[in-house]
């Protein structure tokens, strides 16, 4: 009798919508729970129940919607060239103009082409074969639209292929003699054997890219303990955490993060790869940066660069420690500690989110509007957020500039303070 009673409601629902003319497919999924937010410059995407929405700049493909070049302050379906929705999506990564999906473990990409560009397969390998088996995705590139792209192969004994911009040594390959490779081939590193060859580096669990430069985790020995951290790429900041830097020094294969006097660090638990600094997050709920610091972004309290890893701080004496994630941007860098987010570098947006234009020299909690934050994402411009410790009712927040409607609260005012994401036509609160 329930049964019947749920069926009868079903339909009822529907007879109501066809008689004002709207069709229930083209209504947003309320109940649904966002898994993973991302933005790029001057837009943002999140996934719900395994649609994905983007919302802000559109000149370049970067909504994914098929729909007219302009400005959307609020979120738009991703959609494919036949107009129907990309679904079955689980992890986001933006960057620039552009941003992937992972969706059955293919890489479904948008932007950075024409205005019209939609969602669409991407990362062939040799002989016209689509990935099918990645398990993790990070997208580099900048604003000017120089992009690569990275993804963990889980039946490659988890390997990275990358493919895209190679300028820099960003695909890992031990040259830069192709400045751009469409195909898919696998990053490189340095054997232990001497005389020295590169293998495959293989064992990832989860990558990162930057502007010119990608960082991953590697499983130690004993994955329980944590992962080792392997850059390559562009390493005119010390980005790659090597010990060296400089206008022409790149990483051209996968180099191990090492302590001064050589020794590995592991005991990691994620990396991440800013625009040309990184932050690794440690087992113990440390964190640790490298790379450029001229404005504040590894935490020390001084305008210092580092090409060695460096330990953040909240003040002169005292760790920053607590820490669930941390995510580089361009001149700062976020982290979650005891779900409120904390922040260090540049803050000329406001995109700490406390009301405030000051930059922080070590970290410092910044958000008091939105508590229960689960995952954080950050450009040049902006930090997204999303909040909720039940799954089924996170939302989206986003703050900082808002030039072309990246905050996505149907408006084109630059905030402070987060502000919750809304849908571009109906104007309710997303998801």
């Amino acid at each position: 009798m329930v049964a019947y009673r749920r069926i009868w409601r079903i339909w009822l629902v529907y007879g109501m919508l066809m008689v004002i003319g709207l069709h229930p497919s083209a209504l947003p999924v309320h109940a649904a729970t966002v898994s993973d937010v991302s933005v790029g410059t001057y837009f943002g995407c999140a996934v719900t129940a395994g649609s994905v929405y983007c919302w802000g700049r559109h000149d370049n493909g970067q909504l994914g919607s098929n729909q007219a070049p302009g400005v959307y302050p609020g979120a738009v379906r991703v959609v494919l060239s036949d107009n129907t929705p990309l679904t079955g999506v689980s992890q986001l990564a933006s960057n620039g103009r552009r941003t992937c999906a992972l969706k059955s473990g293919q890489v479904w990409c948008w932007g950075g082409s024409s205005a019209y560009d939609v969602a669409q397969r991407s990362g062939a390998l040799s002989g016209g074969q689509y990935i099918s088996d990645a398990v993790a995705i990070a997208v580099g590139g900048t604003a000017n639209g120089m992009h690569h792209w990275c993804v963990i192969r889980s039946s490659q004994s988890r390997s990275i292929w990358c493919w895209g911009s190679n300028s820099q040594g960003q695909l890992g390959l031990n040259h830069t003699r192709a400045p751009a490779d469409s195909l898919a081939r696998q990053v490189l590193t340095p054997s232990s054997s001497t005389p020295i060859s590169y293998v495959p580096l293989t064992k990832a669990r989860g990558i990162s890219a930057g502007s010119d430069h990608t960082c991953a985790t590697v499983a130690m020995a004993n994955p329980k303990l944590g992962n080792y951290v392997y850059c390559w790429g562009s390493n005119g900041y010390g980005q790659i955490g090597n010990g060296r830097s400089g206008v022409n020094e790149k990483a051209l294969t996968a180099t191990q993060l090492k302590t001064a006097a050589g020794v590995a660090i592991g005991a990691v638990s994620s990396v991440s790869a800013g625009s040309i600094h990184s932050c690794a997050l440690m087992k113990n709920t440390e964190v640790m940066c490298w790379g450029y610091g001229r404005d504040y972004q590894l935490g020390q309290g001084a305008q210092t660069s580092s090409s060695r890893a460096l330990s953040v701080k909240t003040n002169a004496s005292t760790k920053l420690t607590g820490v669930t994630a941390v995510d580089a941007g361009e001149k700062f860098t976020c982290a979650i500690k005891d779900t409120d987010i904390w922040c260090w570098g540049t803050n000329t947006y406001g995109q700490f989110g406390d009301s405030l234009y000051i930059p922080a020299q070590y970290a410092v909690r910044t958000v008091t509007t939105i508590l229960d934050v689960v995952d954080i994402d950050t450009t040049m411009y902006n930090v997204c957020a999303v909040n909720g410790t039940i799954a089924s009712s996170r939302k989206v927040y986003c703050v900082g500039d808002n030039d072309y409607g990246q905050l996505g609260n149907r408006t084109l005012v630059d905030s402070t303070v987060h502000v919750a994401v809304k849908f571009n036509t109906t104007g309710a609160t997303f998801p």
